[in-house]
């Protein structure tokens, strides 16, 4: 095949791969899913049938089915310089969504979209790890380079610079330019209210042990909550924990233990860093979710952090001097400075107990009637079983298959004491915490009777479950560890 012949099959080729792609854009719209994930699912595609895909050969977009080997484990980690075991994920959630898709209008059949789900479900582990691995190792010795200046970032030089992303990590760099973490231990918290928000940002200093460096601000109520758990120790494996976090999470770095997601949005805010642990690195927990990497399209995220860390290093100057009110946490206060904008207007001392009883007394949703419960009251007997109950963050991640993402699922297990024995157990969308309590009233209509008392170690999740068994006359008992359930997650998760 002589160069012009070669020219028109990759034109005819990348004409029915537009026509392909705008099918799937239809189809990802009719599924209800956002502008912004949309763009990224095409991105993914558009990279692997109209660049891996022609990169030897001329390949239609459904014999790229059987490609998928080839493409994480040499040419994606080899080729592509933003490649990370995250990237690996977001990739494959593409894929699968396409492949559907191109079952769907009879490009491909059944078998081979099992067989294809086989290979990611055998492969995936591995792909991740080259990512992540020896192809990375070999971009971060790239990135060793003095103040490299023409970096190369997917494919283009980075000439352009972002005003947003200059003024968030200019703030970010005179934050760690004040060494707070040499005053400020992790248990020194204070807060931060902007008049125009209704949330308190809960701030905790990193670094007072010499370990990582930062600041972890966690949102509101359920930030603050998550914290808690966090240090009181609510929980039986780190897992559940980090799976719990509503924070912003910002540790300074290595040069070369960033990922290249992190690198480029230094690089692109034309701020300079220099020396060990002066690397930022951003990222964003929602409870039930895996960690988000901060992008440049982020723009309503980039803004808020900005917000934050402008006033954040006249907070712990003002600290410095009264180190009495960042050490409230023993009297179970803590500071809470007030802004209007960038102009401090206010200060105070927050009641934890107080504003945390406050919140889950207005806002825990129910899913049940009365009705429900004089049901149950009048169908079920008393007995003299003891229950423990735990709600806490399943430590492996499921996809969803209707909608976008990956997120750990609250796990409900109810155990006897007696028996030590699960009498119920569920698993529900961290959005829906609620539903809990209709699988709870469930469980007592099928075993006819209810417990004379529950024993839970309190968390977040909890909280739902509280005015329920108030309402069924069930004695609360809170423990500080539960003694059958975490003997039975060891079992389930070693199995």
């Amino acid at each position: 095949m002589d160069f012009n012949e070669y020219d028109e099959l990759m034109k005819a080729n990348y004409e029915r791969n537009m026509e392909i792609l705008s099918g799937f854009e239809e189809h990802l719209i009719a599924k209800g899913l956002t502008s912004k994930t949309i763009k990224d699912h095409l991105s993914n595609i558009d990279f692997y049938i109209n660049t891996f895909l022609v990169n030897y050969e001329v390949n239609k977009a459904e014999e790229g089915i059987y490609s998928l080997d080839m493409f994480f484990s040499d040419w994606f980690p080899r080729k592509a310089m933003w490649s990370s075991g995250y990237h690996v994920k977001k990739t494959i959630a593409s894929l699968k969504k396409f492949y559907s898709y191109l079952e769907d209008i009879d490009l491909i059949n059944d078998l081979m979209y099992k067989e294809f789900l086989d290979e990611i479900k055998d492969k995936k582990t591995v792909w991740m790890a080259l990512s992540d691995g020896e192809y990375r190792e070999e971009r971060m010795n790239f990135f060793n380079m003095d103040e490299p200046d023409d970096f190369v970032f997917y494919g283009e030089k980075v000439d352009k610079k972002s005003e947003a992303l200059n003024k968030l990590m200019t703030n970010i760099k005179e934050f760690s330019e004040k060494n707070s973490w040499k005053f400020l231990g992790d248990t020194d918290i204070f807060g931060i209210k902007f008049k125009d928000e209704e949330e308190i940002y809960f701030c905790c200093i990193l670094g007072n042990a010499g370990m990582e460096y930062g600041i972890n601000i966690y949102r509101g109520i359920k930030g603050l909550v998550s914290y808690f758990d966090l240090i009181m120790g609510n929980y039986d494996l780190e897992e559940e924990a980090f799976a719990s976090f509503d924070s912003i999470v910002i540790i300074f770095e290595d040069r070369k233990d960033i990922y290249s997601e992190d690198y480029y949005l230094i690089d692109y805010s034309g701020v300079k860093f220099r020396g060990k642990k002066k690397w930022p690195t951003i990222r964003i927990h929602e409870p039930g979710l895996m960690p988000e990497i901060l992008t440049i399209d982020d723009e309503d995220k980039i803004d808020n952090i900005t917000k934050l860390m402008k006033v954040l290093p006249n907070i712990t100057d003002y600290l410095k001097d009264n180190l009495d009110k960042a050490s409230l946490m023993k009297e179970g206060k803590c500071l809470i400075k007030v802004f209007d904008g960038e102009k401090e207007v206010e200060e105070y001392a927050l009641n934890f107990e107080s504003y945390i009883d406050k919140y889950f007394g207005k806002n825990v949703v129910r899913s049940y009637s009365d009705l429900d419960i004089k049901r149950v009251l009048k169908k079920c007997k008393r007995t003299d079983d003891l229950w423990e109950l735990d709600i806490s963050y399943l430590i492996y991640t499921v996809a969803e298959e209707e909608k976008e993402g990956i997120f750990y699922p609250l796990n409900m297990i109810i155990a006897d004491v007696k028996t030590e024995m699960i009498v119920g157990h569920h698993m529900e969308h961290p959005d829906n915490p609620e539903y809990f309590q209709n699988v709870f009233l469930n469980l007592l209509n099928e075993y006819g009777t209810i417990p004379k008392a529950i024993i839970y170690r309190p968390n977040s999740n909890i909280g739902y479950m509280i005015d329920l068994l108030n309402k069924l006359n069930i004695e609360i008992r809170e423990v500080k560890n539960l003694h059958i359930i975490p003997e039975i997650k060891k079992e389930l998760y070693e199995y």
